[in-house]
């Protein structure tokens, strides 16, 4: 606790553990040492049993001080702790659109690309996690002039909660930490030649001097069958436990009715959007 007011307080804290439907799933109190005034105290440790959450779900962890308006709360993911992905047999799972992969879709198939940061290095910028600093023309310049790395120069992301491919990955409309080991493998593809109705089911946002539309995740029609990019290398990161709901959030919503985009491709477009600037 970080208490730099006149006062301190004596008094145990009271926590809240709340589901996504607004229950309470635990509560407790914290009767640590005395939050003293001019510095931080540590409050104490909550242990919570979660083995009864069987269900990708976004928890909140509050905290207060009784009688006061003094409160905090904090997000809490939990997954599943069976971390293996059922593919199926009509999903192609690859990093590159080459022959084998144009055949399935032609096939009727479902494609699920996840590109190598080499197949998208002409079309992409990098992943970052935080907002870019507040002036990218002049941290660019000054950053080439000092011969040092570039910062990709994005501002976080833009989803849609409701969108069923989040069923079994719970995420806000925007940038949390649940994605940063997925953003941090990513990069962020150049959808400029999209039509501009057309909107990517998780868009990183562009700053304003370059202003490009740019998808994270995205889907469409392509050749008689489906396609969904995922710009994260989800299978390289199967350790983190994000990463691994994210990429079985994917495959099950792909395995469903409800994978039906209503944007198509043509071969040759799909192969100019992922390759060529």
């Amino acid at each position: 606790m970080a208490n730099y007011s006149d006062d301190e307080y004596n008094e145990a804290l009271n926590w809240e553990l709340i589901r996504q439907s607004g229950t309470i799933f635990k509560q407790g109190i914290l009767s640590g040492p005395a939050i003293t005034s001019g510095g931080l105290t540590n409050a104490g440790e909550i242990k919570i049993d979660l083995s009864a959450i069987d269900k990708a779900e976004r928890l909140i962890l509050s905290i207060s001080i009784p009688g006061t308006s003094y409160h905090n709360t904090y997000p809490i993911w939990v997954y599943p702790l069976a971390w293996n992905v059922e593919e199926t047999s009509d999903i192609l799972v690859t990093d590159k659109i080459e022959k084998h992969a144009l055949a399935h879709l032609q096939d009727r198939g479902k494609v699920l690309l996840m590109p190598s940061d080499e197949y998208v290095q002409g079309n992409s910028y990098p992943g970052l996690f935080p907002p870019d600093f507040w002036n990218y023309g002049m941290f660019k310049g000054i950053s080439e002039w000092a011969n040092k790395p570039v910062s990709p120069g994005t501002l976080g992301l833009m989803t849609d909660p409701n969108h069923p491919i989040f069923n079994d990955f719970p995420t806000d409309f925007h940038t949390n930490w649940q994605w940063f080991s997925i953003i941090k493998e990513s990069n962020a593809l150049i959808l400029d030649k999209t039509s501009n109705g057309y909107m990517p089911v998780v868009q990183v946002i562009d700053n304003l001097e370059r202003n490009h539309k740019l998808g994270l995740i995205f889907e469409f029609r392509a050749g008689n069958g489906k396609m969904l990019v995922c710009m994260s290398r989800l299978n390289r990161i199967m350790d983190r436990p994000e990463a691994a709901q994210l990429y079985r959030s994917i495959i099950n919503y792909m395995d469903s009715p409800e994978f039906n985009p209503d944007y198509t491709l043509s071969n040759e477009e799909v192969e100019g959007l992922l390759t060529k600037r």
